[in-house]
């Protein structure tokens, strides 16, 4: 059973704010299975599309965002599954991480199968939302601009969200690197594509990107957003 507040909370908050008027009752309402989700939705396109608000644009991306990572949820079976592929690849990352960066140079590795990459007009996302709480306000009066997340499968069940789907902001940066790791790909030739993208005047510049690419590659490793290619 799960609880739509937990899951359209941003959604029902933010079509609040725009006056869209959901009808209260919505924050406890309950889905017990697939056919009352499929109700839950059409009901909140409904009543999103036909809302005519200047806001509009903002409500559909959150939603949009907020059905996809409800869809996104496990099974029960399958949060397991990924908790055992969580403790394999932890080993395999701490290998990659005590490496040279020449001997990380030649591995193969793909972007994470567990995570989807997103990119936003708005932000939705904050890294720690219990320290710096959602500020959705502001999203109201804020301009177009490219925000960066991903949500990512993982083996842990968050009672409090219902959910084993963790959200997570990401640079700019970090996102194009995850992009070249679509497919498997050995880590000195996206090096070189990453790189290669920016104008360096002078060695200091260049030493300075490649030490910055260097901590960002580690990074991805490290949070598991790239992994070993099988």
């Amino acid at each position: 059973m799960t609880i739509v507040n937990k899951h359209f909370g941003r959604t029902i908050t933010v079509g609040n704010l725009i006056r869209i008027g959901f009808d209260k009752s919505l924050n406890f309402k309950k889905i017990n299975n697939y056919e009352d989700l499929i109700r839950l939705t059409t009901q909140l396109n409904q009543h999103i599309l036909s809302s005519n608000n200047v806001y509009h644009d903002r409500i559909w991306e959150i939603y949009s965002i907020e059905r996809d990572k409800l869809n996104l949820r496990g099974s029960e079976s399958e949060i397991k599954s990924i908790l055992n592929q969580e403790a394999v690849s932890n080993v395999i990352r701490e290998k990659l991480l005590t490496m040279s960066f020449t001997q990380l140079f030649k591995e193969t590795l793909v972007k994470n199968p567990l995570i989807y990459l997103y990119q936003s007009k708005w932000k939705w996302f904050e890294r720690d939302p219990f320290q710096r709480p959602y500020d959705l306000k502001s999203v109201l009066t804020s301009e177009v601009d490219n925000h960066f997340f991903v949500l990512e499968k993982t083996g842990t069940f968050d009672t409090l969200f219902d959910s084993n789907i963790f959200e997570f902001p990401i640079t700019e940066y970090q996102f194009f690197l995850i992009q070249l790791f679509e497919n498997p790909e050995i880590v000195e030739n996206a090096f070189k594509k990453f790189t290669d993208i920016f104008d360096v005047i002078n060695e200091g510049e260049k030493k300075e990107l490649l030490s910055i690419t260097k901590r960002l590659i580690e990074e991805l490793i490290f949070r598991r957003f790239i992994v070993v290619a099988d």
